[in-house]
């Protein structure tokens, strides 16, 4: 079992004490995000901010928000890379079948 992992199991024997334990509630989100689950963490910071809004649980908060919002352009970013290949291989094989038609003497 890795530190994170381990980490977050003592948060979790934390919170099972006390489910109001700021800090475990802001450090579980941390250790969660740092093995790349943004998403988890920020229903922890949101947990934490619920009790103590003040909480620094805000800041990681946002900074898990901008990694969802990066992650999402990329995504973005690589479907439209991917649906114009798929677009531009259509138009040459459409072409290539006109060109191929117009050889041997059929109509389009």
């Amino acid at each position: 079992m890795g530190s994170l992992q381990i980490k977050i199991t003592n948060y979790d024997k934390a919170l099972a004490i006390d489910p109001h334990f700021v800090l475990a509630l802001n450090n579980k989100g941390l250790s969660l995000a740092d093995l790349g689950n943004d998403t988890g963490a920020i229903i922890y910071y949101d947990k934490a901010l619920a009790i103590d809004p003040k909480n620094l649980a805000l800041d990681n908060k946002g900074a898990a928000l901008g990694n969802l919002q990066y992650s999402l352009e990329k995504l973005l970013s690589h479907l439209k890379g991917s649906r114009h290949r798929k677009s531009s291989l259509g138009r040459e094989r459409s072409y290539s079948r006109r060109h191929l038609n117009r050889k041997v003497g059929t109509k389009e």
